[in-house]
């Protein structure tokens, strides 16, 4: 329609059941159907924005009860994400502070625990930088990441990404060991659904590449991380004070290693636990995302 403005489609997660797949003709039916309002969205003429909603299976695969998981969907959707937010509590501003950081940088490296290590990038073969977007809740509920693309022969190294994963075709994949070299995918491995993470990467030759470097940022996250999966403990039962921070609200959307070891000290002993800094530290984190005195 002409006069439509903005748009918001929802759709359901992981398939519970059955689900009916279209003829190919009345696909492409619909595709030559919708491709003007498709224009439409793709041009900016109407504003559009998608969710998707999840369903029981999604909260099967993740190990959670569906009311918790749909509940932790929408508190994730009800975030202080711009202007109408405290100051020091603006996801907005927050991006926009760490896409400076990484519209800086020419190259960034990513490690964890269980073996990732892998570089790539940030500048292209002019040397020119790569500039990172805002993603908040304008297009993508529940939003909060910031996204790039590396340059594309410039990914070398392992990932190693625990956990369980949809791919485009609702079928699961699990523990992936991926491997790149010159940013093409060499080698890869999965504890379950080896065959169905091959479907998705033979679609097409673009589908071997590191295609998009993103970083979410939902801070409601931060609470689930570091009880429910850290503690083992309700997130309603955990609460952090943090009198003692300095500088904006920055970084602090993503926790700390040391937020997760006074957690862990505190169950250890059964009581309050604090974590101080020394007086030589504390000057320069005036300014830093962290907080020098943790009280759980």
């Amino acid at each position: 329609d002409k006069y439509v403005t903005k748009s918001i489609a929802s759709r359901g997660g992981t398939p519970e059941g059955v689900e009916i797949i279209p003829k190919t003709e009345n696909r492409q039916l619909f595709a030559k159907l919708s491709r003007p309002a498709g224009d439409r969205r793709s041009s900016g003429e109407v504003h559009f924005t998608l969710t998707e909603i999840p369903t029981r299976k999604d909260a099967e695969i993740d190990g959670m009860d569906y009311d918790d998981y749909i509940k932790l969907f929408f508190e994730m959707c009800d975030q202080p994400w711009g202007e109408d937010a405290h100051p020091t509590k603006n996801i907005n501003a927050a991006h926009q502070e760490l896409i400076g950081e990484f519209n800086a940088a020419s190259t960034i490296r990513i490690t964890n625990n269980d073996g990732t290590d892998v570089t790539m990038d940030l500048v292209d073969e002019k040397g020119e930088n790569m500039t990172f977007a805002n993603s908040i809740i304008a297009r993508n509920v529940p939003g909060s990441e910031i996204f790039s693309a590396p340059r594309r022969d410039s990914v070398n190294g392992t990932v190693v990404a625990k956990g369980k994963f949809v791919t485009r075709f609702d079928e699961i994949v699990e523990d992936l060991t991926l491997i790149f070299q010159n940013g093409k995918l060499v080698d890869y491995d999965a504890r379950a659904g080896k065959e169905n993470f091959e479907k998705v990467i033979n679609t097409d030759d673009g589908a071997m590449h590191e295609g998009e470097l993103g970083i979410g940022k939902n801070p409601h996250l931060t609470r689930l991380l570091i009880s429910a999966f850290v503690l083992g403990i309700p997130e309603n039962k955990l609460t952090v004070v943090s009198p003692d921070v300095g500088g904006g609200f920055g970084s602090k959307i993503y926790h700390y290693g040391e937020e997760a070891l006074v957690l862990a000290a505190a169950k250890r002993i059964n009581k309050p636990s604090v974590f101080m800094r020394t007086e030589a530290l504390r000057g320069s984190l005036l300014t830093s995302a962290d907080s020098p005195n943790k009280v759980p």
